[in-house]
């Protein structure tokens, strides 16, 4: 192949982002179909794309990347967001990972036969498993609330731990392979304290910078979402390239450390971070896998052995469970629920791309060593083996493993209601007396307050981004979806989204209710003027009626919308809007 590293680069970059497109109307994970794209297109296949040909740029920008992901996940590092996850949270992230790190190491070292310096590094890189692929299998697979808050978090969090810990384990192996074996405690304090204290230095320093620029960007109160994205991306990588101008692997260290610190901090604009991660992970997501497959040699499967596959199977099903079971002590997941985490930890792209970088640098540092430089090589194949059969295991056997052992969630029946207006104020509150979920959002702050104070939860912010609506709103809590603000845009594009990720029948777009008039009359300023005047009332009736909009039903304590029932049952309850012909 010439030297097409434009060719190779822009044609990850385009066929990444369109597999992983696909990937993400289908709710499957992308992880398989970029990892056999990246192989088809690679050497081992049509020889389109080889990541090698980017040179000495791959590792940077593998780094940069790996960067901008772990400053993602440092945004949720936050005291509200560790204070939301489960108790079983905080062991997985403490001595589950330091569970994890020295159950794959001991298999590594006794299974494989790796040095202890390399086979630590594998345990480090091991540790993550990665929002990329738990996300996508958990929206299409419903848990019970609490082990879906333990998976979803643990996935979000763990990513810069695991990497802060895969970077201080490579330090030491390097040193210790140029040593000769020989440890050099000065040496290694220095190397070890270099990076981080460099990290620390320059992630303090660019966080408090951003959170300045972010006040200053604010304009007429409001903040630009665009804005915060340039100030968040141009925070990361000021972040990461300083902090590699003073110590290498600093780099990562400084964006965890300044995303942080932005977390922590009540900055105006600091939640918009967030969203700015979604579409361009997605695509370094999708590029990456791409161009780290491209570099896999199919032969390399040959020569797997039986002890390689046996050591895969350790790590899912035996050093897995270990990590659980230390690491959720005391915390409220069901004995069911644990079986389930013990089986499910599917690793993503910041495993493949730390082991990669890893691979690579303990290589040069091997010298003339080739036994080290077969460790390392057998460390990149163990890290995609691992990846492969964990995310195959997660997205295939993952619904009949939750149905097996009685761990999976029906619909919730949670309200969502969007549009904080005196009529859904109204409504929330009404299925809340009745002991419903309901939480109302709206991008007016102002709204929310006046829902607070009626006592009702409120978020505010865009509906319209689903990927805000799903991270920082749903979480799998809610049911039934209420899109009614008066704007037909909002309420169509909120609809699609509740329709797809709740079921056509459990969305109501609009006034479109049951048993009501035509939609045409449906004004919603009129109705809402009619309340004011208090020509208007919502009420909760026995039956329906036909000159009346009824907007939901209440059988017990159980909420449905806009299914009504030809015999409803002695229980049900229709919440209705009365009101008089005359004034509407």
């Amino acid at each position: 192949m010439h030297d097409g590293s434009t060719q190779s680069l822009a044609l990850a970059i385009g066929v990444g982002s369109l597999v992983a497109a696909v990937c993400s109307r289908l709710k499957i994970p992308a992880v398989l179909p970029l990892l056999v794209t990246g192989v088809v297109l690679g050497g081992s296949g049509l020889d389109l794309i080889d990541g090698d040909s980017l040179g000495a740029a791959f590792k940077a920008f593998i780094a940069a990347s790996i960067g901008l992901l772990v400053f993602e996940g440092g945004l949720h590092l936050s005291r509200k967001e560790l204070g939301k996850a489960p108790r079983a949270v905080v062991g997985l992230l403490t001595v589950g990972a330091l569970a994890t790190w020295g159950g794959v190491a001991i298999a590594a070292r006794y299974l494989i036969g790796l040095d202890w310096p390399v086979a630590l590094v594998l345990g480090a890189v091991l540790i993550v498993t990665g929002p990329t692929v738990i996300q996508p299998i958990l929206r299409r697979l419903p848990l019970k609330p609490g082990l879906h808050s333990a998976l979803a978090a643990e996935g979000i969090l763990i990513d810069p731990i695991g990497v802060i810990i895969s970077i201080s384990m490579l330090e030491v192996a390097i040193i210790l392979l140029e040593g000769g074996g020989a440890l050099n405690a000065p040496e290694l304090l220095m190397k070890l304290v270099r990076p981080f204290g460099a990290g620390i230095g320059v992630g303090v320093a660019v966080g408090l910078l951003a959170m300045l620029m972010m006040k200053i960007a604010r304009t007429a109160g409001r903040i630009d979402p665009s804005r915060v994205n340039l100030i968040g991306i141009g925070a990361c990588m000021v972040a990461v390239g300083a902090g590699e101008a003073i110590a290498p692997e600093a780099g990562l260290v400084a964006a965890t450390i300044a995303a942080i610190l932005l977390a922590n901090t009540n900055v105006p604009g600091a939640r918009e971070l967030h969203q700015f991660k979604e579409t361009l992970a997605t695509m370094l997501v999708g590029t990456l896998f791409v161009l780290l497959a491209s570099r896999f040699d199919i032969n390399r499967l040959l020569n797997v052995t039986a002890m390689d596959w046996l050591f895969v199977g350790v790590v899912m099903f035996v050093v897995r469970p270990i990590n659980i079971i230390v690491s959720t002590v005391g915390s409220r997941l069901s004995w069911r629920e644990k079986v389930f985490a013990s089986l499910f930890a599917p690793r993503g792209i910041v495993a493949a791309s730390v082991a990669s970088i890893a691979a690579v640098q303990l290589t040069a540092a091997a010298g003339d060593n080739a036994d080290i430089a077969r460790q390392a090589a057998t460390l990149d194949l163990l890290t995609f083996l691992v990846i492969a059969i964990s995310v195959a295991w997660a997205g295939g056997l993952g619904r009949p493993l939750a149905w097996l052992l009685n761990v999976g969630a029906g619909a919730p029946d949670g309200v969502l209601v969007v549009g904080a207006h005196p009529l859904n104020i109204a409504l929330a509150k009404i299925i809340q007396e009745h002991k419903g979920k309901v939480l109302i959002v709206d991008s007016n702050p102002l709204r929310i307050a006046s829902a607070r104070a009626g006592g009702l939860k409120g978020e505010v912010g865009d509906a319209t981004d689903p990927h805000w609506i799903e991270s920082h709103v749903h979480q799998g809590q809610f049911g039934w979806l209420i899109a009614c603000t008066g704007n037909a845009d909002v309420d169509r594009v909120v609809a699609r989204w509740g329709r797809e990720r709740l079921g056509k029948a459990r969305v109501m777009e609009g006034l479109a209710p049951i048993g009501s008039l035509p939609h045409d009359q449906h004004d919603l300023a009129t109705i809402l003027e009619a309340m004011e005047d208090g020509h208007v009332n919502l009420v909760t009736l026995d039956k329906p009626q036909p000159d009346a909009i009824t907007l939901a039903m209440i059988r017990g304590e159980k909420i449905a919308l806009w299914d009504a029932p030809a015999k409803p049952s002695p229980d049900t309850r229709f919440i209705t809007l009365v009101r008089q012909k005359a004034h509407v």
